[in-house]
């Protein structure tokens, strides 16, 4: 809130000759925030940011560089050298207005191009600031009292315009919409599960597979969890990206399957066809259609690894995402007597805050 207002006024002649004051004053708001607010903040925030290590880095480096600049502005102000303090205080500035071109390169990218989500945060991560740098450094190189000491941009300008053309070739390629094809680039990290009465276990394949010789689709039944991710959404509509999905195979008989499918808590029954293609199971199951977030599941089955691919159309093209896509693994089930309540907690405590339904009739 501060640093922008501030830092605008740094650049105004009429308020550096007139109102000196002013000038300084706002300087100092803008070096206080940058160095000893604003820039440590970023930098732990930037640590933990989303997108993996590139997105990582390049705020990490924007926030260090931020920090870096403004003291240099600070140090040459105080030391008298008001040309080097300009070109500090350029450096320092283009970093800081990040804030609004970040949002602005979103938007032109997700308003011509609506990539993926993740996609766009990892490209504006660098495009945000870099490119403002590199404006910053042209517009120094302009000014006359540069002339004679171009030599150290030989090297710093294309290695701005090199960490642009990375970041743009980190971004992953975007899935393919074709239903009847499976999605190949999802990477689900696999998580403990653990609700109450169940915990899961580790499913031996080889085991499975000796138990049912006789019918070589039973060892398909059973649950596949993982990611559910948004690949097809309306950017002007509130959603959620990804979301937790269980996919229960229960039955089948001949080229029929049977199941259900659990995402948020909406429980949902399908049911279609599969068949065998080589050492896969091609799978094109429908919710019945009486939900709003109803859909069509296209996935096909390697039971030797136990994992799940595919897509979901949802009926309604409307819907704030219309498509997901989705990569599981399969897990099994068990009851644990051992999990139980902490000792201190009592039934009677509990179902004394539940509300009593009356029965009917």
């Amino acid at each position: 809130m501060l640093v922008l207002p501030a830092g605008f006024t740094q650049f105004s002649t009429w308020i550096r000759k007139q109102h000196p004051w002013l000038h300084r004053g706002s300087g100092w708001i803008y070096a206080s925030v940058s160095v000893l607010l604003a820039g440590p903040s970023g930098l732990i925030i930037g640590w933990y940011a989303n997108g993996g290590w590139s997105s990582q880095l390049a705020f990490c480096l924007l926030a260090i560089l931020w920090m870096a600049f403004s003291w240099m502005a600070i140090w040459r102000i105080r030391q008298g050298d008001v040309e080097a303090h300009k070109r500090w205080m350029y450096r320092s500035f283009a970093l800081a207005l990040s804030a609004i071109t970040l949002r602005a390169w979103k938007f032109l990218i997700v308003a011509f191009f609506e990539p993926r989500p993740m996609d766009v945060y990892r490209i504006v991560a660098w495009l945000g600031w870099v490119l403002n740098l590199l404006i910053a450094e042209w517009l120094i190189l302009r000014t006359k009292q540069l002339k004679k000491k171009t030599s150290i941009m030989k090297w710093y300008l294309p290695f701005c315009l090199l960490l642009v053309l990375w970041a743009c070739n980190e971004s992953p390629s975007e899935p393919t919409n074709d239903n009847n094809q499976v999605v190949e680039e999802i990477n689900v990290e696999q998580t403990d599960i653990e609700e109450k009465e169940v915990v899961e276990t580790s499913v031996d394949t080889t085991a499975t597979e000796q138990e049912v010789e006789g019918n070589p689709t039973e060892q398909l039944l059973g649950y596949y969890v993982g990611e559910f991710e948004a690949i097809q959404y309306d950017t002007r509509q509130s959603y959620v990206y990804y979301n937790k999905i269980n996919i229960s195979i229960d039955s089948i008989a001949g080229d029929s399957l049977y199941g259900h499918s659990v995402v948020a808590g909406n429980d949902r029954p399908f049911q279609g066809s599969i068949r065998k293609s080589s050492k896969i199971y091609i799978v094109e199951v429908r919710e019945p259609g009486d939900d709003r977030y109803d859909g069509i599941f296209n996935f096909t089955i390697a039971h030797e690894q136990s994992r799940m691919k595919g897509t979901c159309d949802a009926y309604n093209p409307k819907l704030a995402v219309s498509k997901r896509a989705y990569d599981l693994n399969k897990r099994r089930f068990a009851y644990n007597p051992n999990l139980a309540l902490p000792e201190d907690v009592q039934w009677a405590e509990l179902s004394a805050h539940t509300e009593e339904v009356p029965e009917e009739g």
